[in-house]
């Protein structure tokens, strides 16, 4: 039984993909995840946080959970 009307559905699926395709350009080639500008680009101001890697790494599970396609060959990149 869903709660959800199925505009709400799609607007939250939207929503999903947009924060998981958002949130890959912050692998960083040596591993692990870095720091993201507003336009979803690398921000080498910042160093790399453990927060941010635990963060990611949190939010690709979930994406994996989903089946969102990359999202465990990212969970493992983080990891």
């Amino acid at each position: 039984m869903s709660y959800l009307s199925p505009e709400d559905a799609a607007w939250l699926a939207d929503q999903t993909e947009q924060l998981l395709a958002f949130g890959q350009a912050a692998a960083q080639p040596e591993g692990g995840f870095g720091w993201l500008d507003q336009t979803g680009q690398p921000d080498p101001s910042h160093h790399r946080q453990l927060w941010v890697n635990c963060r990611m790494v949190h939010v690709y599970a979930i994406g994996a959970l989903l089946g969102h396609p990359g999202s465990a060959e990212l969970v493992t990149h983080g990891l």
